[in-house]
């Protein structure tokens, strides 16, 4: 949720990035808005004083609902890499530009992940369809470059769950 406030000295906005445990919402981060700096804080709900608490019950407005919460409703249908996202982790700032892209625009990039993925598992098993003089490379410039292309297809697999599971949240 995003919060705002035009009573408090310093802060302007305050957003708050929850999630559920055992069934009761609880905050994993809350990003301050410094009124004169224009700077972002970023502290965890649990890591703010008690006094600054107090002073934000109460103090905010409801502004807007961030749409990752809709991801919430997946409940255990939600991919690992998409909780871990969904808690800050790997990929976070990827989830929520996820969030804003339209179902169509989704759809694409998760076809795109594909392509990329299939595109990797074929450098893997022809080498030299990416790498001309591939077998001319030292065994270890060969060995990372197999490596390098593994490991993109594990972040393109995490990245196209992500979307996957994005786009489940806007389609219900």
């Amino acid at each position: 949720m995003r919060f705002v406030t035009d009573r408090h000295p310093i802060l302007s906005a305050i957003m708050v990035t929850s999630r559920k445990v055992q069934e009761e919402f609880v905050a994993e981060q809350v990003d301050l808005l410094d009124r004169a700096t224009g700077r972002v804080i970023s502290q965890g709900w649990n890591q703010l004083d008690q006094e600054l608490k107090d002073e934000l019950n109460g103090l905010l407005k409801i502004s807007s609902v961030s749409p990752l919460g809709r991801l919430g409703a997946l409940g255990s249908s939600i991919s690992a890499p998409t909780k871990v996202a969904l808690e800050g982790g790997r990929h976070s700032g990827q989830l929520k530009q996820f969030m804003k892209q339209t179902p169509e625009q989704l759809r694409k990039t998760i076809q795109s992940f594909d392509r990329q993925i299939e595109k990797h598992q074929t450098w893997i098993k022809s080498p030299e369809t990416k790498v001309k003089n591939f077998q001319e490379l030292r065994p270890e410039h060969r060995s990372n470059l197999i490596h390098h292309w593994q490991q993109d297809i594990e972040r393109h697999k995490e990245l196209k769950a992500i979307a996957h599971d994005a786009l489940k949240g806007q389609e219900g």
